[in-house]
């Protein structure tokens, strides 16, 4: 079980450097995606997803570090009409993606609220 152990629904399991993703597919069950990019141990953009399941679709904004919106944005997926918070527990949710990325080049986490 070095690699990945096991693939099932919306889970994903890891020895080492793990994610662990839930997904809920009920309408009325809205959670913000906030998926941290960290490069060499250092988060360096958050992209923030929304209206995963409302009638107009994903929407998605992308942060630096500082929590300034970079102008990014992906066909099919628009930006937000309305100014997203910073989430209160940020900077905790940077200082744990740097513990767990350190000596890795690329990688993902992801915070659902």
């Amino acid at each position: 079980m070095d690699k990945i152990a096991r693939f099932n629904g919306g889970y994903i399991f890891l020895t080492r450097e793990f994610v662990i993703r839930l997904q809920n597919k009920k309408k009325n069950f809205a959670l913000n995606d906030y998926k941290v990019f960290c490069f060499n141990g250092e988060p360096k953009v958050t992209l923030v997803c929304s209206e995963r399941f409302s009638d107009g679709g994903l929407i998605e904004d992308f942060f630096d570090e500082q929590w300034n919106q970079v102008p990014i944005k992906r066909p099919g997926h628009p930006n937000s009409n309305t100014v997203i918070s910073k989430p209160v527990n940020f900077e905790q949710m940077k200082n744990l993606t740097c513990r767990l990325s350190q000596n890795i080049p690329f990688c993902v986490w992801i915070f659902m609220k």
